[in-house]
């Protein structure tokens, strides 16, 4: 069986920032920054990126496409090379607060 376009979605972002030598520091409880660019944030509990200074935004294959400069089959097979843990993300819609 090939990995699949979802299960590289769904591998943790952090893991793979963490492979790309990318230092992070945490700054809320779902949001990190790299520390050499403040206009770039990985947010967890979506398994996303952004990189505002950039007008850069992604997933986690986004991501490795992004630092390394390759293509997408590339940016699959470098993420299905690795030893990378799988999220679960949680799309849910959030309720709406009640007092």
């Amino acid at each position: 069986m090939s990995f699949t376009k979802e299960q590289a979605k769904s591998t943790s972002i952090l893991s793979i920032a963490s492979s790309l030598g990318i230092e992070l520091k945490k700054v809320s409880s779902n949001i990190y920054e790299w520390t050499e660019h403040d206009s770039f944030k990985i947010y967890e509990n979506t398994n996303s990126f952004s990189w505002f200074s950039q007008s850069i935004h992604g997933d986690a294959i986004a991501l490795v496409q992004t630092i390394k400069e390759v293509s997408f089959r590339d940016a699959i097979k470098y993420i299905e090379s690795g030893d990378l843990p799988e999220v679960a993300i949680d799309n849910s819609p959030k309720k709406p607060f009640q007092y």
